[in-house]
């Protein structure tokens, strides 16, 4: 047990020369949407007279892990959790492990347990467009996003099938796993002025769901 213990901890990163993580040049058509008309739509819906005032996303984090980290195919699991939240971001994650001991779980303090990428400005525009246009309604089942997911300057979003994500299918083949992406605003504010927001991006978030 202490060898798999410590294979976890220390657990190398995986080969990513051949994955693409190529700069954009040009502003995402999310972020020019925001610019030239969600800023002014919110201002004159909410009647806000400084711009610095109307919400603004500051990042995009989008996190997965594992539950037990003693099952079959737990370090290639990983390793495809890694390699996916790169090939559907475009930027670099980093490794997670859990902060404390779950004995019912086999998992233990220091112990890989997952990945994270942490998406800002045009990276988190670029996301959130294809989350809008291209993930959620490969979705089966999918109603929309209830608006109490908004806690404060954050709204959840759980996924419970990674093989929405068109960049990954055919990587991950059999394999699957549930991830979590959390929108972040610059800072709080009421419910309906971070739904309208992200209603104006083609967000599916609905008052009537509970």
């Amino acid at each position: 047990m202490n060898n798999k213990k410590n294979f976890f901890k220390n657990i190398d990163d995986v080969d990513l020369d051949n994955i693409s993580n190529s700069l954009v040049s040009y502003k995402p058509h999310f972020q020019e949407r925001y610019e030239d008309e969600i800023i002014d739509n919110i201002k004159k819906k909410f009647d806000i007279k400084n711009i610095h005032n109307v919400p603004k996303i500051k990042k995009i984090v989008i996190s997965a892990s594992i539950s037990n980290t003693n099952v079959n195919h737990t370090v290639d699991l990983l390793k495809k959790i890694y390699n996916s939240l790169y090939l559907m971001s475009g930027v670099k994650p980093i490794y997670t492990k859990a902060k404390q001991s779950i004995s019912q779980f086999k998992i233990y303090k220091g112990v890989i347990t997952g990945a994270k990428v942490v998406l800002n400005k045009h990276f988190a525009y670029e996301f959130l467009e294809k989350l809008c246009h291209a993930y959620l309604p490969n979705l089966k089942g999918f109603k929309g996003i209830p608006i109490q997911s908004i806690s404060g300057n954050t709204l959840n979003i759980g996924i419970n099938d990674a093989h929405i994500v068109n960049e990954i299918v055919n990587y991950l083949g059999l394999l699957n796993f549930s991830f979590n992406i959390t929108i972040v605003v610059d800072r709080s504010f009421d419910k309906e002025v971070i739904a309208y927001m992200l209603k104006s991006f083609d967000l599916p978030i609905r008052d009537d769901l509970r």
